[in-house]
């Protein structure tokens, strides 16, 4: 509900909602982040204090981009050391910055410019807009785009012609499937859906993305 009521009440652009947190916090944002990766753009974990993943997390590493900042001197440097590994291990995209030195509540690391530029860092890596991102060959995916957005009684999902599409999917907040849309339309109706946000999702030979919407 807080969700639905942050993106119903915000402008918020609906391509850059990051979920962060420190300490529990950090391991709340994981946990919804990889829980839920339709709903978010990104996960950045500062200080994480987190053990282990579920496995319908681990089935997700590969939805989402990560970050972690962590002190090689925190109190739980060794497990979140190991699941950070792990997930680097098995094929998730995540940035892990090591901090030397820094302990899990370090006041003058977190109040620094240097913690600014890390924090930085990790937000233009889970959202793929930082220049210090490996540039990867664009795929059909990275190219998909649906408009108009916001949109009022349909919408167009282009640049698929070159993938075979397997199924294009219209979730709610609440992570309901509302709609199935034919691939092979040019348009697709959202006519009769209440004004919100929601979520297309796109799965293909190449993989699965989604792309936030708006419908008024």
């Amino acid at each position: 509900q807080s969700y639905q009521y942050t993106l119903s009440t915000y402008n918020i652009d609906p391509e850059k909602i990051v979920i962060t947190g420190f300490s529990w916090g950090g391991a709340i944002a994981y946990e919804l982040g990889l829980g839920n990766p339709e709903m978010f753009n990104g996960i950045i974990g500062l200080a994480p204090a987190v053990g282990s993943f579920s496995e319908d997390m681990w089935a997700n590493i590969k939805s989402i981009r990560m970050a972690t900042i962590l002190g090689d001197k925190d109190i739980n440097f060794s497990a979140v050391n190991a699941l950070m590994t792990s997930v680097s291990t098995q094929g998730g995209e995540i940035l892990y910055k090591i901090k030397p030195g820094v302990v899990h509540v370090d006041n003058v690391y977190f109040n620094s410019q240097e913690f600014l530029d890390d924090y930085s860092e990790c937000w233009e890596f889970v959202l793929n807009t930082g220049t210090s991102v490996q540039e990867q060959t664009p795929t059909v995916l990275a190219k998909l785009s649906i408009y108009p957005n916001p949109a009022t009684d349909y919408i167009v999902v282009e640049n698929l012609r070159d993938s075979e599409v397997k199924s294009i999917e219209l979730f709610d907040v609440t992570g309901r499937l509302v709609k199935t849309f034919d691939s092979e339309d040019e348009t697709n109706d959202v006519s009769d859906l209440d004004s919100g946000f929601y979520v297309v999702k796109v799965t293909t030979l190449e993989g699965v993305t989604t792309k936030k919407i708006i419908v008024e």
